[in-house]
């Protein structure tokens, strides 16, 4: 599936963080998108979890296996 995570377009610079924080809509949307973040990834883990890992036999089919986790939360991770 797709694995995209939200990413709010907001910019905040550095001498904003104050106001910005006084900002009820901006930190709502903020923390929205936080919580579709913490839902989505908790989805991600458990559909990994629950996938049967009894690929083959061998060291081959292990490494196979680690590539697969790897990439996938990686690839979450860098967003």
């Amino acid at each position: 599936g797709d694995r995209k995570l939200r990413i709010p377009n907001i910019t905040i610079n550095e001498a904003d963080i104050k106001s910005a924080a006084e900002n009820e809509e901006l930190v709502q949307e903020l923390d929205e998108a936080v919580a579709q973040w913490n839902s989505h990834i908790s989805i991600v883990i458990e559909q990994e979890l629950a996938k049967d890992t009894s690929t083959g036999k061998g060291p081959l089919s292990e490494i196979e296996f680690w590539r697969d986790r790897y990439s996938i939360l990686s690839a979450i991770y860098e967003q």
